[in-house]
């Protein structure tokens, strides 16, 4: 009699799988099985429909639930055993929220470690039921024996309404019985078959044959339920799973057995296919978790800002450069609208388009890389290029944001602008050193002959005293235009603060206009790599300006210290300040508040100061007066600037 392995319960047969999205968890949400991921404590992590369905409650309700509460009493200690001995697979009964019994196949998909694991529930129901129908035309056959052995006839015709292959063999395995769905299965006519032994025809194999021989040899029953392969006329194997009945004369010994089958070749086939498919979703997932990881890092070590925005707006994620650029914490901005990082509407760098697609249309945005200008969390406005992505699919919908910071790269425009502005203005101070100063100072030479012709008291002797004094001036200001348009290379060398300084004072001091003008310096002692001509000029022109500001009366304050290996020479006065609207634009070359004057000054203080390797900060405090800070490298690292420059 055929034998095999123990019976297993069927599948049911599964719909394709949808193929998989860019999002990993559809995949899990997809899945036509039902599927969950528990924790170390058994409690649910997260659920597919298709469990929810399956248990009658949604999904997001079973999240945190002991899935042990879905497990029936007698089915416990098989689920502990499966989860602790680590089984592949497990057959247990469940429950639904109704209370309605659920027979079902866990399967373990992965284990996620410490505990965790995602496992894949497979309904039972449906082979129960066949089961049961099957155990239902079992007993009927037995009913049907007990009647032959009653009427000492075989009724062969009740045998053919049964809907399962029915086999009788005697003790040396010939065919005494082959009803007509075993003929239509085996591909033989009944009179083929019959008296052929079943060993040789279809069930080949030495090792049944011998566990058949040896049953009826030591008068011990068959195994009631098994599994195993016949081969038909035409050569294909088609696998049965066999129940078995092993019939006995009056005193007890073996004269036969009858055999119900059913042709399970198919959905074997479809419970391999099944393996296959969870092996290849393992597989997917497996790679979509790389990829995922690998786009997280890429995402969280890139550059520039990148968000991701719902279609109403709202930031869903942010990398590590969002907010190092914008300046916020993470919990800040996750669940705001993204126009938080755009200025106030009354502000005028405002982007009213951009404001617009965000709260009405973000998929106007989709590939229209711009710039605009978007606000830190201080306050800040400062310029980016922003460029939209739609990464939605038929499910969700997602608009991703890059923002690249510009405020270098404007900066370095607005440094190149004033390089190529100062290059023409360099050519145009040659020509005019070339055309007006020369001739100026033949002019003055002639105009000091007339006026020391002239006797000391004529009133024409004040007239041209006035006119060298313009021309003085205007062989300064063309001076002033040559040492900031072509300046020279430095000539750095040690050079004492303090001498310095008080070589400045004296000029100031020697100046009529500033003899109401006290300069006092506290000085640090430093002695710091510079050209002192060059610096001379700038701390000169620095000290004018602040005397210029008080009228020619107060006091400047001159203080030098250091602080993380910086020299920081500030200026203060105690005049009226600075404006806000015009402090960025003091040191624009040109720019000037008073009526005369070529607004050099500070532009050169500013150059000379950079030219050596440092800053230039302007303040006001709410006291008066105005601060100006020089920050320059202490004594190694100017020498070190300058030998590069």
């Amino acid at each position: 009699m055929p034998r095999g392995n123990p019976i297993r319960p069927a599948r049911r047969r599964q719909p394709s799988r949808p193929r998989a999205s860019r999002c990993g968890d559809s995949l899990f949400d997809a899945s036509p099985l039902g599927k969950l991921e528990l924790d170390a404590e058994d409690a649910i992590v997260r659920a597919n429909p298709a469990l929810g369905a399956m248990l009658g409650a949604r999904p997001k309700a079973l999240v945190c639930k002991d899935f042990t509460g879905f497990v029936a009493s007698d089915s416990l200690e098989d689920f502990r055993a499966f989860r602790v001995r680590g089984r592949d697979s497990a057959e247990l009964q469940l429950q639904s929220a109704a209370g309605e019994p659920i027979p079902a196949r866990l399967s373990l998909i992965q284990s996620l470690g410490r505990g965790r694991a995602l496992l894949a529930v497979s309904d039972l129901r449906e082979l129960e039921e066949a089961r049961t129908r099957l155990n239902e035309q079992e007993r009927e056959l037995r009913a049907a024996r007990r009647q032959l052995e009653r009427s000492g006839r075989r009724e062969h015709d009740y045998l053919e309404i049964a809907d399962v292959i029915m086999v009788g063999l005697n003790t040396t395995g010939e065919i005494t019985l082959l009803n007509r769905r075993g003929c239509e299965l085996l591909g033989y006519e009944e009179h083929e078959a019959l008296r052929r032994n079943w060993y040789e025809l279809v069930s080949r194999g030495d090792e049944r044959r011998e566990a058949f021989q040896r049953a009826i040899a030591e008068n011990q029953p068959l195994p009631e339920f098994v599994t195993g392969t016949v081969r038909t006329r035409d050569g294909q194997e088609r696998q049965i799973r066999w129940h078995n009945m092993t019939l006995r004369d009056a005193h007890g010994r073996i004269e036969g057995t009858l055999s119900s089958g059913v042709d399970i070749t198919e959905q074997l086939r479809t419970e391999q296919r099944l393996q296959r498919s969870q092996a290849a979703l393992v597989n997917t997932r497996q790679k979509l978790d790389l990829y995922e990881s690998m786009m997280v890092a890429v995402v969280e070590n890139a550059a520039d800002a990148v968000l991701t925005i719902s279609p109403e707006g709202l930031i869903q994620t942010v990398n590590r450069a969002a907010l190092r650029m914008f300046g916020y914490a993470e919990h800040e901005l996750v669940g705001k609208h993204a126009s938080v990082l755009l200025p106030p509407p009354a502000h005028p760098q405002h982007d009213g388009k951009l404001a617009g697609a965000l709260r009405d249309d973000l998929g106007q945005l989709v590939g229209d890389g711009r710039e605009t200008f978007a606000t830190r969390s201080t306050g800040e406005n400062f310029p980016v290029h922003l460029s939209v992505g739609d990464i939605s699919d038929s499910a969700t919908r997602v608009y991703t944001g890059v923002l690249r910071d510009l405020t270098r790269e404007k900066q370095l425009q607005k440094k190149l602008q004033e390089q190529e502005a100062l290059a023409s203005l360099g050519r145009m101070a040659a020509v005019v050193a070339h055309e007006v100063r020369n001739p100026l100072a033949g002019i003055s030479g002639v105009i000091q002959v007339f006026r020391d012709r002239l006797a000391p008291d004529s009133p024409e002797r004040g007239v041209l005293a006035e006119v060298l004094s313009r021309i003085d001036a205007l062989v300064e200001t063309i001076q002033e235009l040559l040492l900031y348009a072509r300046p020279r290379e430095l000539r750095p060398a040690p050079v004492a603060l303090a001498e310095l300084l008080a070589q400045t004072a004296r000029l100031v001091a020697e100046d009529p206009r500033f003899s109401a003008v006290d300069v006092r310096v506290t000085d640090a002692g430093l002695t710091l790599r510079l050209d002192a001509d060059y610096f001379r000029e700038a701390l000169l022109n620095l000290m004018i300006n602040a005397a210029q500001a008080m009228n020619g009366n107060g006091v400047i304050r001159v203080t030098v210290e250091t602080l993380d290996g910086l020299a920081r020479i500030r200026v203060a006065d105690n005049g009226p300040g600075i404006a806000p609207e015009i402090r960025e634009k003091v040191f624009d070359a040109f720019f000037t508040t008073k009526g005369r004057g070529t607004g050099l000054g500070l532009a050169l203080v500013k150059s000379v100061v950079e030219r050596h390797g440092g800053q230039v900060g302007i303040e006001c405090p709410e006291s008066g007066g105005t601060v100006v800070t020089l920050t320059l490298p202490d004594t190694g690292a100017t020498a070190q600037t300058l030998s590069r420059g």
